[in-house]
């Protein structure tokens, strides 16, 4: 079974990286299930654009396609300390142990031409490492190209907006892992 995973950080606060792993047979459907919460005008969805009574619209959708499609959400948080290249290198080579039991995995990032460079090292050596090379593919893609990177987008918002926001995921993920040193 192939495994999709979204990945997108959020750096407000604390730096967070959020994975939503999905069956690769679902992701058709999810795509569509965010499509149609793109108004008109807008090429993607991102909670930081996005108004209050949106943001609440939006979370519900994604928490209703956690729950139909057991799609498993894990947040890795790197807290505040070290650079920044640093913890999220910590949290990459903990995403790719967390999914070692998986046969065939996809990690898509979204596109940050000042990381792919960094990342594209890390995983390497990290996949490596894992001796998961004939396992684990990755790219890096605009939201645009791909919808369903609106999904970590929503629980990394959501987890460092703490209060309300938090207490409306927290019963969702699968994990959070603190990665801080």
């Amino acid at each position: 079974m192939s495994r999709h995973v979204y990945l997108d950080e959020t750096k407000a606060m604390r730096y967070v990286l959020a994975a939503v792993s999905v069956d690769g047979r679902h992701v058709e459907a999810l795509r569509q299930g965010i499509r149609i919460l793109i108004l008109p005008g807008q090429t993607s969805l991102h909670m930081r654009s996005e108004s209050e009574r949106r943001r609440k619209q939006i979370l519900s959708a994604a928490l209703q396609l956690v729950h139909d499609y057991a799609i498993e959400v894990s947040l890795y948080d790197a807290g505040v300390s070290d650079s920044e290249t640093v913890r999220r290198n910590r949290c990459l080579r903990a995403i790719v142990a967390a999914n070692a039991a998986d046969r065939q995995i996809q990690l898509i990032f979204e596109r940050d031409e000042t990381l792919v460079r960094s990342d594209r090292q890390t995983l390497i050596e990290a996949i490596r490492e894992a001796n998961l090379s004939d396992h684990v593919r990755y790219s890096h893609v605009s939201r645009r190209q791909d919808q369903l990177l609106a999904m970590p987008d929503v629980f990394a918002w959501c987890w460092n907006r703490g209060g309300l926001w938090r207490k409306a995921v927290q019963g969702h993920l699968s994990g959070v892992h603190s990665l801080r040193r």
